[in-house]
C-alpha cells in the first residue's frame, strides 16, 4: 500500500512504517461518516484504532505489516471465538482489517477469579480445538524436532547478538541456562503436550468476555503449540502465579517461547530494538524453576 498523491486512501502513521486508511476510505466501506477516531494500541508492526461512525456504529481498524498473518487467519478460520472482520486492503507486506466491536470487556483476575481460572482455561481450550479452517501458522512447536530447530535458532541469535563481542551483552551464564532448559527432556515433553492451534498470544488483553460469550483477538502470529504452555502467559497477564497451576517445566517452556520471540524480533523484524532487558529478565526466572535435565 502506498501514498503517492493527496487523494490516496491511506495516510502515513506519524512514526511507524504503517499506512493507515483515510476517513474517506473507512466511510466508503461502512456507509456512514467517521465521528470519532482514536488509537487503542500501536507498535512498529501494527496499529489498532477505535472508530465511531454516524449512528453509533463502533468498529476497530487494525493496520499491520509483515510478518503479520492476521488477514489470512480471518479469511480462513471459522469460530465463535473470532469477531467478524472485513478486509479493507491487502498487499504482499501489509494489510488493513475492519473488525466488529464486541459488547464485552477484557478478561481480568476479578472477572475470572483465581479459583475459576482452571475452568475458564478448560472452556477456552474447548473453543480453540473446535476452530474450523486451515489457518496460517507463524511457528509450529508441535514436535520435538521442530522445537529443537526453533530453540537452536534462538540460542544462536542470543550468542550472536548478545555475546562477548557484541555491543549489547547478556550474561553468558543466563544463555547457558537457557541451553540447559532447551536440552531438558522434561521441558521438551512439556513443549509438545496437547499441542493445538492458538493465536500465539493468549494474554488477558487479547481475550474479551461477556456474560455468556468470549472472543479471542490478535491473530497476527498464530501457532501450533502446547495449550498449557500458551496459558502460562495468560496466568502472568492476570497477575496469577503460573506455578500455582502448571509444572515448572511448563513455565520454563513458556519462558523459552517468549525469549525466542524477542530474539527473533531483535534479529529480523525490529532490528533497532535489542530487547536485552526483557530477555535477561525472562532468562533470570529460569534459575528459580526446578527443571530436571
Amino acid at each position: 500500500m502506498t501514498n503517492n498523491s493527496a487523494s490516496s486512501p491511506f495516510k502515513k502513521h506519524p512514526y511507524f512504517d504503517l499506512m493507515l486508511p483515510s476517513n474517506e476510505m473507512l466511510e466508503k466501506h461502512v456507509g456512514a461518516a467517521v465521528i470519532e477516531r482514536s488509537v487503542r494500541h500501536e507498535w512498529p508492526l501494527s496499529c489498532v484504532e477505535r472508530i465511531v461512525f454516524g449512528g453509533g456504529v463502533e468498529k476497530y481498524c487494525k493496520t499491520m505489516r509483515a510478518p503479520s498473518m492476521e488477514i489470512a487467519a480471518y479469511s480462513t478460520l471459522h469460530s465463535p471465538l473470532l469477531v467478524r472482520a472485513m478486509v479493507l486492503a491487502e498487499s504482499s507486506d501489509s494489510g488493513v482489517l475492519l473488525l466488529d466491536s464486541f459488547a464485552g470487556s477484557h478478561l481480568t483476575k476479578e472477572v475470572v477469579g483465581h479459583d475459576g481460572l482452571v475452568s475458564f482455561i478448560d472452556s477456552l481450550r474447548h473453543h480453540l480445538v473446535n476452530i474450523q479452517g486451515d489457518g496460517p501458522v507463524f511457528v509450529d512447536l508441535s514436535t520435538v524436532d521442530k522445537i529443537q530447530t526453533k530453540m537452536n535458532e534462538m540460542l544462536e541469535r542470543l550468542r550472536r547478538r548478545f555475546g562477548p563481542n557484541a555491543p549489547s551483552q547478556i550474561d553468558p551464564e543466563l544463555v547457558d541456562l537457557a541451553e540447559q532448559c532447551v536440552a531438558s527432556r522434561e521441558v521438551q515433553e512439556s513443549f509438545i503436550q496437547d499441542a493445538i492451534y492458538t493465536n500465539g498470544d493468549l494474554s488477558a488483553a487479547n481475550i474479551l468476555v461477556s456474560a455468556n460469550e468470549m472472543r479471542v483477538i490478535d491473530w497476527q502470529f498464530p501457532r501450533v503449540a502446547s495449550f498449557k504452555v500458551e496459558c502460562v502467559n495468560l496466568c502472568t497477564s492476570l497477575g496469577i502465579e503460573p506455578r500455582d497451576i502448571f509444572q515448572d517445566s511448563v513455565v520454563a517452556a513458556a519462558i523459552l517461547c517468549k525469549v525466542r520471540w524477542f530474539a527473533e524480533c531483535a534479529d529480523v523484524w525490529l532490528q533497532w530494538c535489542d530487547y536485552k532487558e526483557e530477555i535477561s529478565a525472562l532468562l533470570g526466572v529460569l534459575g528459580d524453576l526446578r527443571v530436571k535435565s
